[in-house]
């Protein structure tokens, strides 16, 4: 299972968090802000922050894709939206 810690810069746009389809991922947010999680069907950013899971500083979970985000069909990638810059680190399959 890859891991990789992912380091937000406060761009303002989401980040794509996963480098190849998954399922299922532990996000961990290990900074000191909140964070987005988000999902697609594929590589086109999401437009908006609705619909996505908020982390709050040391929190997380494991995300199976298809429980977490329903609304989007075919779920195979994730993305994280961290406006204030935040460190986050995954694991996921």
């Amino acid at each position: 299972m890859p891991h990789t810690t992912i380091a937000l810069l406060g761009t303002g746009t989401p980040k794509l968090a996963t480098d190849n389809d998954v399922t299922k991922a532990r996000v961990q947010n290990t900074g000191a802000y909140p964070i987005v999680v988000q999902a697609t069907n594929g590589t086109t950013a999401p437009t908006s922050t609705a619909g996505g899971v908020t982390f709050g500083p040391g929190t997380g979970d494991t995300l199976a894709l298809a429980d977490w985000f329903p609304g989007v069909s075919g779920a195979n990638r994730l993305w994280i939206y961290g406006p204030e810059g935040a460190p986050v680190s995954m694991s996921y399959a």
